[in-house]
């Protein structure tokens, strides 16, 4: 199924496309819900995914939800897994956010890039405050508290030899780009990885998706998302 709102999708109307992803919450929060509750009636499982300031409007409505629940003290089946393609959202009202909905369900997976031009000038519009799909203002700002320093965030981390199962996912397609100011994924491998956990719960860095190569920075890039695991998609 298909969700969408009035969307300009122009640099000049992009404060109108805000306005409008605050507007469509109120609509988006019940229709997830409704989907949920079939989804858990049916025994299946509900993937979410979402893209640049659809993903500002689904995180904010998961969060709601979960929000929700713990009022009324009620239990509320929520997607088993939550893809965010290039999240145009800033990384500290993220934080809070994920900190809400993360116990509630499956997995989080969250696709950045460094090489996003659109999520770039939104954080300049945002007075710098960088946004969660552009790796470069995340993975760079957590290493500024470190004392850490690299024109290149591929050097930033390790490979982790052991493949750890955490909950959230976030993996650097930076070399998958083919759409228009590097904002929307279209690479055939970036494809196939986002189908394995969809269709077969595959882990980050097993069987299907073992192109994808681990990686540990020294401090963690969310505060609420201390398990958080780093990958790099590699092509073929």
């Amino acid at each position: 199924m298909a969700y969408s709102w009035p969307l300009q999708n122009t640099l000049l109307n992009y404060a109108a496309d805000e306005e409008n992803a605050l507007w469509t919450q109120q609509r988006l929060a019940p229709f997830v819900q409704a989907l949920a509750r079939v989804c858990h009636q049916e025994g299946a499982d509900l993937n979410l995914i979402a893209h640049s300031m659809g993903a500002r409007a689904l995180v904010r409505s998961l969060a709601y939800l979960a929000n929700a629940c713990q009022k009324e003290g009620r239990s509320e089946p929520l997607p088993a897994h939550v893809i965010l393609l290039a999240p145009d959202i800033g990384k500290s009202l993220f934080d809070q956010y994920v900190q809400r909905f993360l116990p509630l369900i499956h997995h989080l997976t969250i696709y950045v890039s460094s090489k996003d031009r659109a999520l770039g000038l939104s954080s300049l519009l945002h007075g710098g405050h960088g946004r969660v799909g552009l790796i470069a203002s995340t993975v760079l700002a957590a290493l500024e508290l470190t004392g850490l320093h690299s024109d290149d965030h591929r050097e930033l981390g390790y490979v982790v030899q052991e493949q750890g199962h955490s909950k959230a996912d976030m993996i650097d397609v930076s070399r998958s780009i083919a759409g228009q100011f590097g904002h929307s994924y279209e690479d055939p491998e970036f494809i196939r990885d986002l189908r394995e956990p969809i269709d077969h719960d595959t882990p980050a860095g097993v069987g299907a998706r073992a192109n994808l190569q681990r990686r540990e920075v020294t401090s963690g890039l969310f505060r609420n998302l201390a398990a958080l695991s780093y990958s790099q998609l590699q092509g073929r």
